[in-house]
């Protein structure tokens, strides 16, 4: 026998001792796992209703998610609705021009109109900042709308769309 047989036999000797002994492990492993689905059994009613309970929870946040998507779906439509009357009326009184002339005032004007719709946005972005900086400063509604000279529901709305 060559050393090459002798550690062919060891090797072989040692992985039957490990399946002996992985048996017997595994043996032991599914005694102790039935043991333990006893006590999972009793505690199967208490397990049920924190999932009932965690369902229930999750169907009131949907809910409400829900509801707050809604008011915020009709608060949006009726911004929407502003514009569109906004758009309508401006059409209304502002005439398209027929001559070249015309034309080239009408563009100035436009021009000089984007311009001050500009400066108006940089004002509205301005406000929001003081708006949310007031009211986490602790200021009322009232007291921020009289401060800043605009109606209450203007900080009003610039406060739920900021939270």
């Amino acid at each position: 026998m060559t050393s090459f047989d002798g550690l062919l036999v060891t090797l072989i000797f040692i992985g039957g001792l490990l399946f002996i002994v992985s048996f017997v492990i595994i043996r032991n492993g599914i005694n102790h796992i039935d043991e333990n689905a006893e006590y999972n059994e009793d505690d199967e009613d208490f397990v049920y209703d924190e999932v009932k309970s965690k369902i229930l929870e999750l169907n009131e946040y949907g809910e409400y998610l829900k509801n707050e998507l809604d008011a915020k779906h009709k608060e949006l439509l009726f911004l929407y609705q502003m514009i569109n009357e906004r758009e309508k009326e401006i059409r209304r009184t502002d005439p398209i021009p027929e001559s070249s002339q015309e034309l080239e005032s009408h563009q100035d004007m436009h021009l000089n109109a984007v311009s001050q719709k500009e400066v108006e946005v940089y004002k509205d972005i301005h406000y929001n900042k003081k708006i949310l900086d007031m009211s986490i400063a602790g200021y009322s509604n009232q007291e921020i709308a009289k401060r800043l000279n605009i109606g209450t529901g203007q900080v009003e709305l610039v406060l739920n769309l900021f939270k």
